[in-house]
């Protein structure tokens, strides 16, 4: 596999979100629906893909407050075929250039607290825990809410 890729913005308007919300629907384990995509509001969300051979291969969006230098991770995906392959590192180093060069100085995000893959690779580029909240979830899970200063 070619773990070469490149990282860029959508708009909703984009046919590429097409692809995103196919992804979410096949692989995330609690998916959005259509039209919870469609109604995000881009004043405040940061859509972000990651192509390889002019294909989707991943995805990670951001909340991000106009005027405030942090940003929610919502949503992160890479293609099950591109993982242990170095596009992982490759598009979260390049999301995080991204993210940096338009102001953003730090990233938080919650996470299911026995979802050790998902942890594992948070602590591995840089995220530190601050919290955990017991119940987070809908269905009961506890979340750490973690921080990456970039």
């Amino acid at each position: 596999m070619n773990t070469t890729g490149k990282l860029r913005s959508i708009d909703l308007a984009d046919p590429v979100l097409g692809e995103v919300i196919s992804m979410d629907h096949q692989y995330f384990p609690n998916p959005w629906t259509e039209q919870q995509w469609r109604d995000l509001n881009p004043a405040l969300n940061l859509l972000l893909v990651w192509q390889s051979q002019d294909k989707c291969q991943g995805f990670a969006l951001f909340g991000a407050v106009p005027g405030d230098n942090s940003a929610h991770l919502y949503k992160i995906l890479l293609h099950p075929d591109c993982r242990g392959t170095g596009m992982a590192q490759d598009f979260w180093k390049s999301s995080c250039l991204f993210l940096k060069e338009n102001g953003i100085i730090s990233v938080y995000l919650e996470v299911e607290a026995d979802n050790a893959p998902a942890i594992t690779f948070y602590q591995k580029v840089g995220y530190k825990l601050l919290r955990k909240s017991k119940g987070y979830y809908s269905n009961g899970q506890d979340a750490l809410i973690m921080e990456l200063t970039l």
